[in-house]
């Protein structure tokens, strides 16, 4: 019996439903989910019973007291630790299918040397210090309960986790937490289906998870859920990947913009809620972009009636707007060149991680241009 037979057999006989489909090695990749069959739209591929998923819930309590005494803990540091500690037979299949720490290694901007997560795009770097500082406090609330884990070897075990988990609130909780980040199950054998910005729909009820096909698959394609209308910067920082085409991708351009402004035109901006969080995506500049460089090309009373009734795309304000666009891509674009530069320079880091770092800048500079042409025709 292959490995495939073997963890598609471990599913089974934990009271899966498959419908269709089973987990397949895609060289480089790892694990994913194929078509066994022809599938149509709205056809449950598979449930997975709640008494084999992992939650914040089903943590034994020797980790969860222990390690929430002291310091907060998140719900992905407890089942890291958890994990850590799993010894049990019942699991060892699923556990032994999952990355091993050189594949993180390779893809997590987090485990990678500090030149290269220097190079990461704005909006990618201000994720991965969220991320760090997480990892930090949760790895301090497990050294605090007395629970001898490496930091290194904690940071593999926490990715593992943050990598692999979908969206889970208990029952009992008549509204979700404020953070979303807690929000979170390991739904093992769900978890070998990749990404894309269209996928499978996920859900579940007290008893059981559910994954629902979104459109047609044929005999031996892949099949995809989405974890959510993310850009490649999330994706990057938060899952190891970027893909080439991402309806979702956009870049942000505050490091451009944001100069343009005096402290004056920024306290403005802020006051009615139009400061910083600019960006370019596959329509263009987004609107609260625009508004922002309207300030720059208008007078202060014109502008704010614009605000509270609309601004017209064909006034004379228009050109200027325009101009400070194209400024402001332009400018971008030199960040992108003198960035991939620095990146051809380098010698530290694997191969495939500067590569991964080209890609993105890459990217970033394709959208740059097409917003550029959308704005000249």
């Amino acid at each position: 019996m292959t490995g495939h037979e073997q963890l598609t057999r471990w599913a089974v006989d934990r009271g899966f439903k498959l419908n269709g489909i089973q987990a397949h090695s895609f060289p480089g990749r790892g694990l994913g989910i194929i078509a066994e069959k022809n599938i149509e739209p709205g056809e449950v591929l598979m449930t997975i019973p709640m008494s084999v998923v992992r939650r914040a819930e089903t943590v034994p309590k020797s980790i969860s007291k222990s390690m929430k005494k002291t310091f907060p803990c998140s719900n992905n540091g407890l089942l890291a630790t958890e994990l850590f500690q799993d010894q049990s037979d019942d699991y060892a299949l699923w556990r032994d299918s999952l990355p091993k720490m050189e594949d993180l290694q390779e893809a997590m901007p987090a485990m990678w040397e500090p030149e290269l997560c220097q190079l990461l795009p704005p909006k990618a770097k201000t994720i991965l210090l969220k991320q760090r500082h997480r990892i930090g406090q949760d790895w301090d609330a497990m050294t605090a309960a007395n629970l001898d884990i490496p930091m290194g070897l904690y940071r593999y075990y926490w990715l593992l986790i943050s990598t692999r988990t979908f969206y889970y609130t208990p029952p009992r909780r008549k509204t979700p937490p404020a953070d979303s980040d807690e929000c979170l199950a390991i739904v093992p054998y769900a978890d070998y289906f990749n990404h894309s910005d269209a996928g499978c729909k996920v859900s579940y009820t007290r008893s059981q998870y559910s994954v629902m096909a979104d459109r047609s698959y044929h005999e031996g394609e892949e099949v995809f859920v989405s974890y959510g209308a993310h850009s490649n910067d999330l994706l990057l920082t938060e899952y190891g990947f970027i893909l080439e085409d991402n309806r979702w991708d956009e870049v942000t351009l505050d490091d451009v913009v944001i100069p343009l402004f005096t402290e004056g035109q920024r306290e403005i901006l802020t006051n009615e809620g139009y400061f910083a969080n600019f960006h370019v995506d596959k329509e263009g500049a987004c609107y609260r972009t625009k508004v922002a460089l309207r300030l720059l090309c208008m007078p202060l009373g014109q502008w704010r009636r614009g605000l509270a009734q609309g601004f017209d795309d064909g006034d004379k304000y228009q050109p200027i707007l325009n101009g400070s666009l194209l400024s402001v891509f332009n400018t971008s674009r030199d960040v992108v060149r003198e960035r991939l530069e620095q990146i051809s320079l380098l010698d530290v880091g694997l191969p495939s991680q500067r590569d991964t770092l080209k890609r993105r800048w890459g990217q970033i500079d394709k959208l740059l241009i097409d917003a550029t042409d959308q704005l000249r025709h």
